[in-house]
């Protein structure tokens, strides 16, 4: 950004400069010289695996009608080769920003990801590393541990009954994910 504000203010004095003269007859000859630095290269996304497949496991339905059980699985991503400021905490100067944002089928219930198969009643619920709600398709600030070159992104799935009939069977789910970073 301050790259772009100085290019920006370069150009602006070198048009001013150039076309106020003009009409004096008098033609200056500046120079403008700009400077800045790349703060941060683009990480790498490292999966376990190319599909980051993540089984559910059976529940009961009776245990999904009452909330008793509940199905959870942590879905980790890491993005290597990060160049950060090295320090503990997050530098919002030297520290890149990232958001991310997950893609699925929306179900009738907001902020639930729809599942596909036998089963029907149920959706999934994906929540950051603070617990909080992910919603399909909006970005949010990612909530990361950094540790040297590397950050973790930590999240939570779960199996959520969705507020219509509940039946048995299989099911499955596609979340894309999308890490926009800046």
């Amino acid at each position: 950004m301050r790259i772009l504000n100085s290019v920006f203010y370069a150009l602006l004095i070198a048009v001013y400069s150039a076309g106020g003269s003009v009409e004096a007859g008098l033609r200056l000859h500046g120079q403008a010289t700009l400077r800045g630095e790349v703060l941060a290269s683009a990480c790498s996304i490292a999966l376990n695996d190319r599909y980051q497949s993540v089984a559910m496991g059976e529940l009961p339905l009776r245990d999904l009608r009452t909330g008793k059980g509940q199905v959870e699985r942590d879905v980790v991503i890491r993005l290597d080769n990060c160049l950060t400021s090295g320090q503990a905490l997050v530098n919002r100067e030297t520290d890149p920003a990232i958001r991310v944002r997950f893609e699925g089928l929306r179900s009738d219930r907001p902020g639930l990801f729809r599942t596909l198969g036998e089963a029907t009643g149920v959706a999934l619920r994906l929540t950051d590393e603070r617990r909080e709600a992910v919603n399909p398709g909006e970005y949010l600030p990612a909530v990361y541990q950094k540790a040297y070159n590397q950050q973790v992104l930590k999240y939570r799935i779960a199996l959520v009954p969705d507020g219509s009939a509940l039946s048995g069977g299989n099911y499955s789910a596609a979340l894309r994910f999308n890490i926009h970073y800046e």
